[in-house]
């Protein structure tokens, strides 16, 4: 019987894709969406957030290009530092909270 969080591989997860083109030249590869549909539960809803993240990965690709153009590249590094920082400052405030432990050893 399956439980939620009873899973020790991968594969028991669910689809498992290596790392694969799925846009090329600003087009969708069909055969990675013949993947989705032949190996998922409910594909409309897999593809549809698929395409979702596709949109918002060309807005964010747009954003990033207007930024550059408007304030230099020098700016857009230091922005992309200066978020890097923030987040590695508030993911160890957040650890630091957890109080120490023992490593648990997974079984293979």
């Amino acid at each position: 019987m399956w439980a939620a969080g009873s899973s020790s591989t991968l594969y028991e997860e669910g689809i498992v894709i290596p790392p694969t083109l799925f846009v090329r030249k600003g087009v969708i590869e069909k055969g990675v969406l013949k993947v989705f549909e032949k190996e998922t539960r409910n594909p409309a809803e897999r593809i549809g957030d698929l395409n979702a993240q596709v949109g918002a990965n060309f807005l964010g690709a747009s954003r990033c290009i207007h930024f550059i153009r408007r304030y230099g590249e020098a700016a857009f590094d230091n922005f992309v530092d200066a978020i890097i920082d923030y987040s590695r400052s508030r993911v160890t405030a957040h650890l630091s909270a957890f109080p120490d432990g023992v490593p648990r050893q997974f079984s293979s």
